[in-house]
């Protein structure tokens, strides 16, 4: 076309490539071999594929990838990992990449109720404690907590055992 388009399927593209049928389908195939990747690339000037999405044949895996780094890959059980490969077991596998990060999980309602779950990590780097926090205004604050010795605290620091309550879970009012 004269503006340096390609359309197939139309004559007027607006974009520089352009799939359209008004009777079927419009699709687009990749193929690769079996052993092989098919990537879809999206980049800049500086970085061709700065951004992927691809498909691993070898394992039947589809990868995103943001910076030049896979940050979500969705396996062929539909197992989802977000900053690592999805354990075969788990549905929905998080890893924050910083082993002294916590994981955050953050739950938002409407235009701005928010809560979160975290998987803390411990100075031993070997455990974490996992706390639930809500939101009042803009503080975000803890509610519960279990320690990774399964101890649970609502509305405080679990404790092991104070004599006055149930082995293993601590409950403090709020005011």
């Amino acid at each position: 076309s004269s503006n340096n388009r390609v359309g197939i399927g139309t004559t007027t593209p607006t974009t520089l490539l352009e799939l359209k049928s008004a009777s079927a389908t419009a699709g687009l195939s990749i193929t690769g071999g079996n052993s092989n990747t098919s990537d879809i690339n999206l980049g800049d000037t500086d970085d061709i594929n700065i951004q992927r999405i691809r498909s691993d044949h070898s394992d039947d895996s589809l990868q995103f990838f943001t910076n030049n780094a896979e940050r979500v890959r969705i396996d062929s059980s539909g197992n989802v990992g977000i900053g690592q490969t999805p354990a075969s077991t788990v549905v929905l596998d998080v890893k924050e990449a910083n082993a002294a990060t916590d994981a955050i999980l953050g739950l938002t309602a409407g235009t701005g109720g928010r809560a979160q779950i975290r998987s803390e990590a411990q100075s031993d780097a070997t455990s974490s404690e996992l706390s639930f926090h809500t939101m009042v205004g803009s503080s975000t604050n803890e509610r519960m907590r279990i320690d990774s010795s399964g101890n649970v605290g609502i509305g405080t620091t679990p404790i092991a055992l104070d004599g006055n309550a149930v082995p293993g879970l601590t409950i403090s009012s709020n005011g």
